[in-house]
């Protein structure tokens, strides 16, 4: 993985929580998390992205493994090697949702859901959400939850980075 890679995507989505909008914050609580949660990522390093890089993996391989290889060259599901540097395959333009937790499903106070596009699924995007600006807490599709324990109305899939 492309350091230079990931230091421009982390400065970009450091950029991309100037525009969040905490306009869906009920409470002053809400507000203080969210702030919190921003101010968590913009100070985490690098790091933060490496540590998703490999559910991202886990994420291009179960939609590859979807597809014979033929089936990929038509859809146009690029051919990556383990080498590859799978953070260039990433775009993300908006700023992120910010999301109140505090519920057995989502039990964090804030989570910072940023939504892109991936190479390798055009239909469903990426999902890349931070616990508290502090963790990745999933990688995979976009389907709008913090959590895939959240998504799947399992508590036991707290935790569950990508499904």
């Amino acid at each position: 993985m492309s350091q230079s890679t990931l230091h421009d995507l982390k400065a970009r989505l450091d950029q991309l929580l100037d525009d969040a909008d905490v306009s869906n914050s009920d409470t002053t609580e809400d507000t203080r998390a969210f702030d919190e949660a921003k101010r968590n990522f913009r100070s985490a390093g690098l790091e933060i992205l490496a540590a998703a890089s490999e559910h991202l993996w886990a994420y291009y391989r179960d939609v590859a493994a979807e597809f014979e290889p033929a089936d990929r060259a038509e859809y146009g599901i690029p051919e990556l090697e383990e080498a590859a540097d799978i953070w260039a395959e990433v775009t993300i333009t908006e700023p992120p949702a910010l999301t109140a937790g505090r519920t057995p499903l989502e039990p964090a106070s804030a989570y910072l859901s940023f939504e892109g596009q991936v190479t390798w699924e055009d239909e469903h995007g990426l999902q890349l959400v931070f616990e508290e600006g502090r963790v990745v807490c999933k990688v995979g599709p976009c389907n709008g939850h913090s959590t895939n324990a959240h998504a799947y109305g399992d508590v036991s899939l707290l935790g569950t980075v990508f499904r």
